[in-house]
C-alpha cells in the first residue's frame, strides 16, 4: 500500500507543498505546488515503491491523490 509523503495545502489564498518536515512555498497556483510535491515525493520514496501526494482544498479535505513512482534509470526496464 502507498503512503502519503507530501500534501498540497491552501493557506490564505497561497499554495504550499508539505513534504516530510519541510514546507515549500508559498506558490500562487496549485499546479506549481503540485509539481514541487511530486518532485519531492520522488526523492522521498524508498525501495522503488509507489508513494502518494494528497491535494487538499481550503477546508482541509483531500480532493485528489496522485500515485508517484520513483524515477527509473534511462534505458532500463523496471524490475518486476
Amino acid at each position: 500500500m502507498s503512503e502519503i509523503v507530501c500534501s498540497v495545502v491552501r493557506i490564505n489564498r497561497r499554495w504550499f507543498a508539505d513534504c516530510g518536515n519541510t514546507r515549500h512555498g508559498p506558490y500562487t497556483s496549485v499546479d506549481t505546488a503540485t509539481r514541487v510535491a511530486i518532485s519531492e515525493a520522488r526523492m522521498l520514496s524508498a525501495k522503488n515503491r509507489a508513494v502518494k501526494v494528497a491535494i487538499h482544498d481550503a477546508d482541509g479535505r483531500v480532493t485528489a491523490e496522485i500515485s508517484v513512482r520513483p524515477d527509473t534509470k534511462p534505458g532500463r526496464k523496471p524490475h518486476r
